[in-house]
């Protein structure tokens, strides 16, 4: 199917859906839109104020990867640059939509902040009916999509940009006053902050590590509550990502995201649920970014898909049918470049699981073996103890 097929029926699917699509040229006219006539006009005035355009464009002509921009109304907005010769050549954008449902009053609220013309500021109840609310996550799926009908690339939601509106900021808000101590979860806590340091993409983020209870961080108001704690533990997730090596421009874009989707939503769940996704957002990219470096292409596939399949047995073979390589050629290549085999790697990864598991979990010797795919506790016993130094039970009762 030619590329301007594809756009053509993606466009029609996104439009089933409520979803508004434009296309438009280098200097930012529009060429086309899924828009019906009688809205195109409104959406169109509504996406130049504010600087949305401008800061679209401005990010167009500098990155040829998707971007994901939330503005002052809580409108997101995906934008996917094409380029050609180097240079943009064409900018797509999805939007606007909701992340999540939001009322009526506090888009008032925050259009007054965009000085709106009379005919645009007296349409929020019109906006609110009309943009529909898709989840950040499936939106940046639509982006896939329309990258990869663009350039035939395919991308992870974790290569996309986060463009922040607004200046980042790693403070609490003013609302939270005084947070008394929650014994028992400091050491909880500082294992998931080092699983984003590390860019442990096989940590389990565990929930218990944050307190739910009522009116703990704003007495009386479980939803100011939770915001409150999203803030907290974006603020300390944000700071291992960059100790860890993530770019500080993009945490600290990944901080204002993650805030301002948080403050939009008036679901407590919906918020809680954004702890984890920041958590796993924040990891993976550090995983990618420590991965990436002084590594090819073709092996930083292979660690990938190494690393997230911990309980099997991947061998070579299976890598190479897998990524679609040569397996004589791949297993040279990784051998060159991490300096040991694929089953060695293969093994530490394991190995490192295991110690994670019989530090913190229950789980006995033997079932760690069992889910880690070994043939035998005994053989994994001895695997451990080679690389460590120390048995599986040691391993556990010295940390305890």
């Amino acid at each position: 199917m030619e590329p301007s097929t594809k756009l053509e029926v993606l466009a029609e699917f996104l439009k089933s859906a409520g979803i508004s699509f434009w296309h438009f040229d280098k200097e930012m006219s529009l060429i086309s839109t899924n828009i019906i006539k009688t809205e195109q006009n409104l959406l169109a005035r509504f996406f130049a104020v504010g600087g949305r355009e401008q800061t679209l464009y401005q990010y167009g002509l500098q990155h040829r990867v998707p971007a994901l921009y939330s503005d002052k109304a809580t409108l997101l907005w995906l934008a996917v640059p094409k380029h050609a010769n180097g240079m943009l050549a064409d900018l797509y954008a999805i939007g606007p939509v909701f992340g999540s449902k939001t009322s009526e009053q506090s888009l008032l609220q925050a259009l007054q902040a965009f000085r709106l013309p009379p005919e645009l500021s007296c349409t929020a109840e019109r906006l609110r009916s009309s943009i529909p609310v898709i989840p950040h996550a499936l939106l940046m799926q639509y982006g896939v999509m329309l990258h990869l009908c663009l350039t035939g690339e395919r991308l992870e939601h974790t290569d996309f940009q986060i463009i922040s509106p607004a200046p980042h900021s790693f403070g609490l808000p003013s609302t939270k006053k005084h947070v008394p101590s929650r014994n028992g979860t400091y050491a909880l806590e500082q294992k998931i902050f080092r699983a984003v340091e590390e860019g442990d993409v096989n940590y389990i983020h565990p929930m218990e590590a944050y307190n739910q209870e009522t009116g703990f961080l704003a007495k009386g108001n479980p939803l100011r509550h939770a915001k409150n704690e999203l803030v907290s533990c974006l603020t300390l997730i944000s700071r291992a990502a960059i100790r860890g090596g993530l770019p500080e421009d993009t945490a600290y874009a990944l901080f204002d995201w993650y805030v301002q989707t948080g403050e939009a939503s008036e679901n407590v769940a919906e918020i809680y649920q954004y702890i984890q996704d920041a958590f796993h957002d924040f990891t993976m990219r550090v995983h990618k970014y420590k991965t990436g470096h002084g590594r090819s292409k073709e092996i930083q596939e292979c660690v990938s898909y190494l690393e997230l399949h911990p309980n099997r047995h991947v061998t070579l073979d299976e890598l190479a049918r897998t990524l679609g390589y040569n397996k004589s050629y791949l297993g040279g290549k990784f051998y060159r470049e991490m300096g040991m085999t694929v089953h060695q790697y293969d093994l530490q990864i394991k190995i490192k699981q295991a110690g994670l598991w019989l530090l913190h979990t229950d789980k006995s010797v033997q079932e760690i073996s069992d889910e880690l795919g070994f043939s035998s506790s005994s053989y994994f016993s001895a695997q451990f103890r080679k690389i460590t130094g120390q048995p599986p039970t040691d391993y556990r009762n010295q940390a305890s």
